[in-house]
């Protein structure tokens, strides 16, 4: 099994801002192309080594959108700090922490 196929299988869950934790989805589409050899990948991707002509490329962008990266919303230090503060078992130490002993 190569390098990429082996870390494509590992799918777990990634640390998101705030603590969120979000899954990792992969395709069986990109786990079959990652394990094929050269030709094989490119017959499953409809593609060719010299890549796609115009029509083709016009067609996808219709039925794919562009290829940009996602972005999360930017926060604020406000709605971080409030992301943190939230937790229950940071209220319960901040309490802990004020009452007298």
């Amino acid at each position: 099994m190569g390098f990429f196929a082996t870390i494509i299988n590992r799918s777990r869950p990634l640390q998101g801002i705030g603590g969120r934790s979000n899954t990792v989805q992969i395709s069986k589409k990109l786990i079959d192309s990652a394990r094929a050899d050269c030709a094989a990948a490119l017959a499953m991707l409809d593609t060719s080594l010299t890549g796609l002509n115009p029509q083709e490329i016009e067609r996808r962008l219709e039925e794919y959108g562009p290829n940009v990266v996602a972005k999360e919303k930017r926060q604020t230090w406000l709605m971080r700090l409030w992301e943190n503060i939230k937790n229950p078992l940071v209220i319960l130490l901040v309490l802990l922490g004020r009452s007298p002993s």
